[in-house]
């Protein structure tokens, strides 16, 4: 036993003449292009034994919220109510979590859920927003909601807000709808 795991953990230098090369070509190309030997020897496990990972799969099961806002195809539902169900049922949903769904909502194209989500996380949460927070509010406030709803949400943020990811992020709203007016006055 003990030269097995010595073995594995110090593969030779060349790879063995045995029939396995022969039996699994990919096997040895794998050796050839000199890829890391543990990933090699992984790979043979993995190919025999299955999955040696201590990693959860990833098609089991998880009680969190993002697996129920996932389902909701149809635009015109709305997030709130299956939220705010979640944290009816007592579980925890934190800051972390909520501003993951929201970059993955809007990574998919989401964008009115992504802006619910957002809202609700301060709104309900009483998160406090930051301002990467603020910058991802403004991207989504002008996909879902245009232009001049981008610049009212801007003129309420506190200054205290308002840093460069914020400014950038209007510019790029600004940039979008080819106002070069507005854009300047943002520079200046």
């Amino acid at each position: 036993m003990g030269r097995v795991i010595h073995s594995f953990l110090n593969p030779p230098k060349t790879p063995p003449n045995h029939f396995f090369f022969f039996v699994f070509p990919k096997m040895n190309t794998l050796w050839k292009q000199k890829q890391n030997q543990i990933h090699f020897h992984r790979t043979i496990i993995n190919r025999f034994y299955g999955n040696v990972s201590n990693t959860r799969n990833k098609y089991e099961k998880r009680d969190w919220v993002y697996a129920r806002i996932a389902p909701l195809g149809s635009p015109e539902l709305s997030m709130v109510p299956v939220l705010e169900e979640w944290v009816k049922e007592g579980k925890q949903v934190g800051k972390t979590e909520l501003q993951w769904i929201v970059k993955r909502l809007n990574g998919y194209g989401r964008y009115k859920y992504a802006l619910e989500v957002s809202h609700w996380m301060t709104d309900r949460r009483y998160f406090s927003p930051q301002p990467v927070d603020v910058a991802t509010r403004i991207n989504l406030i002008h996909k879902v909601k245009g232009l001049e709803k981008v610049e009212k949400y801007f003129n309420s943020i506190p200054q205290i807000l308002r840093r460069s990811n914020v400014y950038t992020a209007l510019l790029n709203c600004y940039t979008n709808e080819k106002s070069v007016e507005k854009a300047e006055t943002i520079m200046q």
